[in-house]
């Protein structure tokens, strides 16, 4: 099931963008696999994705491998609130994935995003287009 990254509440401030408490939190890992055990790091990655996706608070779960270095894995959690992270951190999955990682043969790159705005769809993608197009006919008038 495909769930929609929407800010977890309707409380919204002056600018349009949810307050930072309710802010929605972006975790990504980043580890270079050995070559030899790749797969292993991959499937075992990507069995926690069910678990993850079963959770209320869990709005997306991803695994991506990069196409010009396939030994690249990246595994992406987007969670309603930070406290909600947390408790999922604290789980046995998540135990499951720090095994994982000692599959690797370097330390792996972390972070943690907190978004407040989320601007999704082809229209978002039409708007850049349609600024850039307005800019550069701007730009081109100029004497």
């Amino acid at each position: 099931m495909m769930k929609t990254m929407t800010a977890p509440t309707t409380d919204w401030n002056a600018n349009g963008s949810p307050s930072s408490s309710d802010a929605v939190v972006v975790f990504s890992l980043r580890v270079r696999a050995p070559e030899e055990r790749r797969e292993d790091i991959v499937r075992g990655v990507r069995s926690l994705i069910g678990p993850a996706t079963a959770e209320r608070a869990c709005i997306a779960c991803r695994v991506f491998q990069e196409a010009d270095d396939p030994n690249a894995i990246t595994f992406i959690e987007a969670w309603t609130s930070r406290p909600e992270l947390e408790r999922h951190v604290r789980s046995h999955q998540y135990r499951h994935l720090l095994s994982i990682l000692d599959l690797s043969n370097t330390v792996p790159e972390i972070r943690l995003d907190e978004v407040t705005a989320i601007d999704a769809g082809i229209d978002v993608l039409a708007g850049m287009a349609r600024d850039y197009h307005q800019y550069e006919m701007t730009e081109s008038k100029e004497v």
